[in-house]
């Protein structure tokens, strides 16, 4: 190891590079065992000794990665793909926002009626339910009407037996 950075510094001074022109660093990985090599751009393109493996590899500068989405997105042709995909999905959205609201407003309309119709068949039952105790209400009373009619013409041993057979089960 300490032999192959010994070659490189060598072959560096031999092309009289100053410590300014080393600054500027690029990375590349050895085509032999993919360990990683760090050298100054100015060498790219030239062989030299892989300071891992000792193999002879090309320093190479790799393309800048990109990832995979934003390398589509970057494209003309997927901007123009995207922009196509939001107008639709705008043109969606502005055409159903009335459609829906109005089948809310119909859904609520209809909850509405529904609504009154139920208050109307309760306010019906109440009123049968009155008509019904009113009518209870007259029989009882004519009921005991007759009683007491009963009780004006008869004596009082058989008028309470009257009482007891009319309110007997």
């Amino acid at each position: 190891m300490a032999l192959s950075k010994s070659r490189n510094r060598e072959k560096f001074k031999k092309q009289n590079l100053t410590k300014d022109a080393m600054s500027v660093e690029a990375k590349c990985k050895c085509q032999n065992c993919d360990g990683n090599i760090a050298f100054p751009q100015e060498l790219s393109g030239q062989k030299v000794a892989c300071p891992h493996c000792k193999m002879e590899t090309t320093l190479f500068i790799p393309a800048p990665q990109v990832h995979p989405a934003i390398r589509a997105v970057a494209s003309p042709e997927a901007k123009e793909k995207t922009t196509r995909r939001v107008t639709v999905w705008l043109c969606i959205l502005v055409i159903l926002s009335p459609l829906a609201y109005v089948a809310w407003r119909i859904k609520g309309m209809a909850d509405q009626e529904q609504a009154i119709a139920d208050t109307n068949g309760r306010s019906t039952n109440y009123e049968r339910y009155k008509a019904e105790a009113e009518r209870d209400a007259a029989i009882r009373q004519e009921k005991f009407d007759e009683w007491l009619r009963k009780l004006d013409g008869d004596d009082t041993n058989t008028k309470i037996y009257e009482i007891n057979k009319t309110n007997a089960p």
